[in-house]
């Protein structure tokens, strides 16, 4: 992941610039979702990214794997879970699917989406 510090060491400089922090968080997101990381390190990540606001349907395309990668981190959470945290996850995964429906209908967008949707625990 040094990729992603040199990048966020490049934008450090430029605290303002939203579509540099949320290409930093949206390529950071999906790392950590490919590493099977689904932890406190992702949720900071969500955390940082929604204080950006950025509109999931007007954000560059190349910024919406954050809101693929935070689906399929919710479905995983939301499969692991039990108790009552099942509820607690089961409502972050229906956010993140409503974020991912935003992102538009580009082909891979809208496939993930519905891999996501016909899991059976969705």
């Amino acid at each position: 992941m040094a990729h992603l510090e040199a990048l966020r060491q490049l934008i450090v400089k430029t605290p303002g610039d939203k579509w540099r922090w949320g290409q930093y968080l949206a390529h950071s997101a999906l790392a950590l979702v490919l590493q099977g990381e689904t932890g406190d390190a992702l949720e900071r990540v969500i955390a940082s990214h929604r204080l950006l606001k950025l509109p999931p349907g007007r954000v560059p395309l190349q910024l919406r794997q954050f809101y693929v990668a935070q689906a399929f981190a919710r479905l995983w959470q939301y499969r692991r879970a039990n108790g009552s945290q099942a509820a607690i996850c089961r409502k972050r995964l229906h956010h993140a699917l409503k974020q991912l429906r935003k992102t538009g209908y580009h082909t891979t967008l809208h496939a993930h989406r519905l891999c996501i949707e016909a899991n059976p625990s969705t």
